[in-house]
Parts: C-alpha cells; structure tokens; sequence
C-alpha cells in the first residue's frame, strides 16, 4: 500500500523486512522483493538502479520457470525504459511480457501489458511531434485493447485507468 501511494521511504522499509524474509522463502517471494525492489527505486527516481534489480529479477524469473513473474517483470522493465525515454526498448519489453503472458492465457496481465503499451506510444507521441499523429493512432489501438480485456475481466479500476487514457489520447 505505500508503494502505491507513493510513499516511498516507508515501502522502503517494509521492503528491507521482506528481503531479510526472503531468504528462507521459496523463489517467487525472492522475485518479487526484488521486482518491489525495482518499483521502489524507480518510483524514487533511481532508474539505473531499478533496471538493473527489475533485470536480476527477470533473470530469477526465468530461471525458477514462473511466467507470470517473467510477464510482470518484463511489463516493469517496459515501464522503466519508457520513463528514461528509451522507446524502442520499452516497446520490445512489454511485447515480450505480451507475449509471455498471451501463452499463460492471461487476460489480467495482457491487458496490463497493452495499457502500458499504450503509455509508450502517447509519450513518444509526445516527444516527437512530427509523427505525433502515427504515436497517438498506435496509443488509441493499445488503449482499446485494453480497455476490451479489462472489460472481459470486470476489472474496474485498471479498465478506469484504460478508459481515461484513451479519452484523452482520442479526445472523446
């Protein structure tokens, strides 16, 4: 809940607990400290050390086998390129976790996926005004996709968040 709401110094706190926990934890509990990890520093502004922790974490991740946490940490790493502006990089993270999570059968985290897709292609947009145009179409189609699988799903508040962003994106 702090990390959420952004207070960073206590979800800091509450982290260095869990990783002390962690080490007596089975591989999904490690994965996801270090993914929280990764949030955290982000969310703190630390993006060389986020990626780097979010990066340990895919590589856990992989190796345990668990997909889901692949998925999510790849959407992370996704979300990290795109605040340091590296588009072509965040674009390929979050097919990947896309992808990975098309095979799961994972409506949840593709719509995730999508919706932070979408992120990318309205900031490039943003950046790069002479194909602004192009971005925000690419933004509008990632948006509507989102918005359908949280549909599906029921899932008010992340298809709350898909709707928003799509209505501002379109200018309906």
């Amino acid at each position: 809940v702090a990390a959420i709401q952004a207070r960073w110094d206590e979800a800091s706190s509450h982290l260095a607990v869990a990783q002390e926990l962690a080490s007596s934890a089975g591989d999904d509990e490690a994965i996801q400290a270090r993914w929280l990890e990764a949030y955290l520093r982000g969310g703190k502004g630390d993006i060389s050390g986020a990626l780097t922790a979010a990066q340990e974490a895919l590589r856990m991740a992989r190796e345990a086998g668990i997909p889901e946490l692949e998925a999510d940490c790849l959407r992370l790493l996704g979300g990290l390129q795109r605040q340091k502006s590296a588009w072509d990089e965040a674009q390929t993270a979050l097919q990947q976790s896309l992808e990975v999570s098309r095979q799961q059968g994972d409506m949840y985290r593709q719509g995730q996926a999508t919706s932070e897709l979408g992120q990318v292609h309205e900031q490039r947009g943003l950046a790069f005004a002479h194909d602004s145009a192009a971005w925000a179409g690419q933004a509008v189609g990632a948006y509507h996709s989102a918005v359908a699988l949280f549909q599906k799903l029921g899932a008010a508040y992340d298809l709350q968040l898909a709707q928003t962003a799509l209505e501002r994106v379109a200018g309906t």
